[in-house]
């Protein structure tokens, strides 16, 4: 992302091998994470004018100005298509996001899942509570969904606790909105964590929610939790849906932007049924991604 198509351009004619992971969905969506510029809306994939409309919005537009940008993005759309049909190989961290590309007309034949690797040791987890402690742990963004974990948060027992980690100061009118949306005592704000302090943050967490409304490519922090010990809690979207398949009695999942359903998954969390596991490190993806670039680059 952010790089000119001109230097893929570049590569092919010199016959340079070049590799695309997709870290988001750039490739088919200029805003990268599916949601929209004009209403703040899930997108479900790249239509010509939906994207004119996004970029008449960026531009501060009103919508009527968006079929003037049709062109511009109908050509970008369909040049990103052959970027991708060129690539030596394509990587994902997960089944779900080969899995999108491929409903919305790429040609994923060949695309490989190479999944990241966390990065440190999980603290030992901390002596349970009589009650759980739950913990949400990302960006506070409208698409992250954090505005449904409070509203399900907000009819638990009073002496339930939930730590809100995420940067107060980069949307600070959604995050206005989740504080003032906080009713329940046990919900606390810390902002941003330090690296250090997310494995900490984990050793006293019984659950992690991960509420989101969009596809996520791969969540590390979900990783950290379940490699802690925790519990996840999630949304059956993208990669998140992917995890269950792996960790089934630790993971549960709801319906994107179901606040009853997130509710009673909250309340059939126990303190203390944790359990550290085996997970990938940073060692293991860095070896994957050296073992593909000696394989598209062997003569």
């Amino acid at each position: 992302m952010g790089l000119p198509l001109a230097l893929m351009d570049a590569l092919r004619r010199r016959g340079i091998p070049f590799v695309v992971t997709l870290h988001d969905y750039w490739f088919a969506c200029a805003n990268a994470q599916l949601v929209t510029n004009f209403d703040n809306s899930q997108c479900d994939g790249p239509v010509d004018l939906k994207c004119a409309r996004c970029a008449a919005a960026r531009s501060g537009l009103p919508d009527f100005a968006a079929p003037a940008f049709t062109p511009v993005m109908r050509n970008r759309n369909v040049r990103l298509r052959e970027i991708l049909a060129c690539a030596s190989a394509v990587t994902a961290p997960s089944r779900g996001v080969i899995a999108w590309f491929a409903e919305h007309g790429f040609d994923a034949t060949g695309w490989r899942v190479v999944a990241y690797g966390l990065s440190g040791a999980p603290v030992p987890p901390e002596p349970p509570n009589s009650v759980p402690h739950f913990a949400y742990i990302g960006g506070l963004s409208e698409q992250k969904g954090a505005h449904i974990l409070i509203d399900a948060f907000n009819a638990m027992p009073p002496d339930a606790t939930l730590t809100i980690a995420g940067p107060l100061d980069v949307f600070p009118d959604y995050v206005a909105r989740l504080c003032a949306r906080a009713r329940h005592p046990g919900i606390a704000f810390v902002g941003a964590l330090q690296r250090e302090d997310v494995w900490r943050t984990l050793a006293r967490t019984d659950a992690l929610i991960a509420p989101s409304l969009w596809p996520e490519t791969y969540m590390l922090v979900a990783h950290e939790a379940l490699a802690a010990g925790c519990a996840l809690i999630a949304s059956n979207i993208g990669a998140l849906a992917d995890l269950a398949t792996r960790h089934d009695a630790a993971v549960t999942l709801i319906p994107p932007g179901d606040a009853d359903a997130l509710r009673i998954a909250l309340r059939s969390i126990r303190p203390g049924e944790r359990r550290i596991r085996a997970h990938r490190d940073t060692v293991d993806y860095a070896s994957d991604m050296a073992r593909l670039y000696a394989e598209v680059t062997r003569p």
